[in-house]
């Protein structure tokens, strides 16, 4: 991460707790219920959301991973682009509103 950070990308690290990675799942499988969403033809994604799966916990929480054997690794990563869909629409809109006013930009 440090590389990335050194190279001048704006670098958040993300904490995957059981809370957050259910978080970002379910709102992945919300966008791409509604239509907002579909997933880029990479083979290893497909596959891995072929085989992802959730249990429900006796608590009654879901919980969302790859079977044992298996990653899930593009699935986070698909699902961590998603939820920022939101915030990139937002600056979006943001520079587009400033291009007509006073030419100030808040991005």
């Amino acid at each position: 991460m440090a590389d990335l950070a050194d190279a001048g990308l704006a670098i958040e690290p993300v904490k995957f707790s059981p809370k957050r990675k259910r978080e970002l799942i379910e709102d992945l499988i919300a966008r791409v219920e509604a239509g907002e969403l579909t997933a880029p033809e990479i083979p290893q994604l497909h596959h891995e959301m072929g085989v992802f799966e959730y249990e429900v916990k006796p608590s009654g929480t879901v919980r969302y991973d790859a079977p044992e054997g298996f990653h899930d690794d593009t699935v986070d990563a698909l699902a961590l682009a998603s939820s920022q869909l939101d915030r990139l629409g937002a600056r979006r809109r943001r520079a587009e509103s400033s291009d007509e006013s006073s030419g100030v930009s808040f991005l």
